[in-house]
């Protein structure tokens, strides 16, 4: 099973931030990922990464708000 290592938000291409994954609660399956992203990223794209380093999927866009 491929598990993320991190979660990457790539904006125009180029990285702007990286997360490792933070412990979930007591009774809860799995990591979760928390990213702050300033309004002026929408149109970006946030994905995961595997342990080898390759994007899980081909991402999501980041929505304005």
């Amino acid at each position: 099973m491929t598990e993320a290592v991190a979660v990457v938000v790539t904006v125009n291409g180029v990285e702007r931030r990286r997360v490792e994954p933070l412990p979930g609660p007591a009774g809860v399956n799995g990591d979760f990922y928390l990213v702050a992203a300033p309004p002026q990223w929408a149109g970006g794209r946030v994905n995961w990464i595997d342990e080898n380093g390759r994007e899980g999927s081909r991402g999501h866009e980041l929505l304005p708000y």
